[in-house]
């Protein structure tokens, strides 16, 4: 099941927005991006890409939303990154900070890279 399948059936299931688009989600929430993007991270891991299909955005203006929300979490919430990792040799970026997604492997030097993901616990 594709990412936006499994959200909108946790939207239906709640009984709301049963079949919009993803960029009606948003407006009909009533929410700020940022708010939702909080909402669903609570729910799930979830990667860059997935955010931008699912709210309609470019994943660079989503790497700025991630940032201020990382930074403005309430004590009680913590903001989880699953380091990305490369396909060929395993080699984890478990020390990178930036929330936009690595270009290639230092150590291969593969474009084959696993997304990070993001949650709040």
């Amino acid at each position: 099941m594709a990412f936006t399948e499994r959200y909108f059936s946790l939207i239906a299931s709640s009984g709301m927005l049963i079949g919009l688009e993803p960029k009606k989600v948003v407006s009909i929430m009533q929410q700020t991006i940022r708010q939702s993007i909080i909402d669903l991270l609570k729910k799930e891991q979830v990667s860059v890409r997935d955010l931008s299909e699912l709210f309609g955005c470019k994943e660079k203006e989503l790497c700025e939303h991630l940032e201020h929300i990382a930074r403005s979490l309430r004590p009680t919430n913590r903001f989880v990154i699953v380091a990305a990792q490369c396909k060929q040799c395993g080699f984890q970026f478990a020390k990178r900070t930036r929330f936009s997604p690595p270009s290639r492997c230092p150590k291969c030097k593969s474009e084959q890279i696993e997304k990070q993901k993001f949650s709040i616990r």
